[in-house]
């Protein structure tokens, strides 16, 4: 459940290996399972790359190609960083900001054996919690926060304070003690992007897990991402990630033993009487990532029924092999031998940019850019003066809507040239993922700018379907086809990334 103050929204255990609770369910989903490993080369795989780009010239894109790319999930999360050390605390440590509210010492930095003392680390985009007791183990019972152990003690949607809390059921004691005494690490995965926007300080919300700690009376671990396009942001399994590989005494974990519980599961409105609709799908979307068995509060906790659910349009499991073909119709040409005007109509992150640079700009189309020349007017004069000069244009804009369009329409009357209309056929969901995909592989890129939910919501309001009548002389549909410059790239597309 999402959370803020404001209206934004191998080794074996120690422990006796014993079966799952009778009312948990192993089902096994067809997914692949998480790996741990990933490989480290791609010296031998083909260049290419997915994102849409914003440089201007086509020699850029070889340029990114030839870049370094990152081999590991953890290769990706250092690039997040900027190239830091994942571990490297904040300049203002956690104690220094308890100690300045009065609050008794913790540690920031790991040090000991994490079953004799209380840890607190702020890290990069992410706040790791380990109480006291807590043990490595193979077996890891995975439970978001918000929505899943505890609710507001309000009654409102979002909590009005740190103290407004209160455990969902009374059943969530009783299950998470079972757990603990049969071995299970208990493990909450948290969204805080309050926490990170500063919305709730860092001391309230380590008050509020010390508080829910002392309820539920079971050593914890809490992972806490803070940024909205981190590789930890659930459904990302970034969190996880760091978990096995860094918070587990190097103890491997069984996925068939482990599951995880959330309330973010995709169910529609009426999955209960009286219920409202999950308001997404990225707790489940988190389980299947990582190969997890996955379970609802009430699933879990009531034994109810499973309910119906939905994953959403977009499935990146299955359009991470798409294979074209490219254009509709399929005997379109997309380079036209004549001088002409190109215009692109696409969601922001829909593919526009890479097709551009992969397909015209090699062959002198001269690539005009709202994003690189910073209004649509100096995206006209360009155009004007390369018609002029004797070079096609492609306009590689968002170009929702008739009046967007009618301005290069009329640079090409003007100029005596036809005007084509490639129109993206690239969902809602999955522009969405091409934007958090390319974030995650080209953050260190100083063009790359994250595109949020208002740009989405601005075309799709203005979004009218291009027609002929405008002045077109045609108009092809094109499919987005993910090409990857290594096999990382390629298994990071197919997860589920928002």
């Amino acid at each position: 459940m999402r959370r803020t103050f404001e209206s934004l929204s191998d080794h074996e255990t120690p422990a006796k290996k014993q079966k799952i609770p009778a009312d948990v369910r192993l089902e096994k989903d067809p997914i692949n399972e998480f790996e741990s490993s990933h490989p480290s080369s791609c010296d031998n795989l083909e260049t290419k790359h997915v994102c849409p780009l914003v440089n201007t010239e086509a020699i850029k894109l070889q340029e990114l190609t030839n870049s370094k790319q990152p081999t590991t999930l953890l290769d990706y999360f250092k690039r997040a960083n900027n190239g830091k050390n994942l571990e490297q605390s904040c300049k203002t440590s956690i104690n220094d900001k308890l100690k300045l509210s009065g609050e008794s010492e913790t540690t920031d930095v790991v040090k000991g054996d994490p079953s004799c003392e209380e840890l607190w680390e702020e890290l990069s985009e992410l706040v790791v919690f380990t109480s006291k007791g807590v043990q490595p183990s193979n077996k890891i019972a995975g439970f978001d926060l918000d929505g899943t152990i505890i609710v507001t003690q309000s009654g409102r949607v979002f909590p009005q304070g740190p103290n407004d809390w209160k455990l969902q059921f009374p059943q969530v004691k009783t299950k998470l003690l079972e757990l603990h005494h049969q071995g299970y690490k208990v493990v909450i995965f948290t969204n805080q992007l309050a926490v990170g926007n500063k919305k709730i300080s860092i001391h309230d919300f380590i008050s509020e897990i010390r508080n829910v700690g002392r309820t539920i009376g079971v050593p914890v671990q809490v992972f806490a991402s803070t940024n909205r396009w981190s590789m930890y942001r659930k459904p990302c399994p970034g969190m996880w990630t760091f978990m096995t590989d860094k918070r587990n005494g190097g103890i491997s974990v069984a996925l068939p033993s482990s599951f995880f519980v959330g309330d973010a599961a995709g169910r529609s409105k009426g999955w209960a009487p009286g219920r409202k609709a999950d308001f997404s799908c990225s707790d489940r979307k988190f389980a299947l990532n990582i190969g997890l068995n996955f379970f609802t509060p009430e699933e879990y906790f009531l034994n109810y029924r499973p309910a119906s659910y939905g994953l959403g349009q977009f499935d990146p499991r299955k359009a991470v092999n798409f294979a074209g073909p490219l254009c509709n119709p399929v005997n379109a040409k997309v380079v036209n031998e004549r001088k002409e005007l190109v215009v692109l109509v696409g969601y922001p992150g829909s593919g526009k940019s890479t097709f551009a640079l992969r397909h015209l700009t090699p062959h002198d189309y001269c690539r005009v850019n709202r994003d690189a020349l910073g209004s649509w007017q100096k995206c006209v004069q360009l155009s004007e003066s390369a018609l002029q000069r004797g070079r096609s244009v492609v306009v590689d804009n968002t170009s929702p809507d008739v009046e967007s369009r009618a301005r290069y329409i009329n640079v090409a009357m003007r100029a005596n040239v036809p005007a084509r209309c490639f129109v993206f056929a690239t969902s809602l969901e999955q522009s969405k993922h091409n934007n958090k995909f390319r974030g995650l592989c080209l953050s260190s890129q100083p063009d790359h700018k994250p595109v949020d939910e208002l740009a989405y919501n601005s075309y799709r309001s203005k979004f009218v379907k291009p027609s002929v009548s405008e002045g077109f002389v045609e108009i092809i549909n094109i499919n987005f086809m993910p090409e990857f410059k290594c096999e990382s790239d390629r298994k990071l597309y197919a997860y589920f990334l928002v």
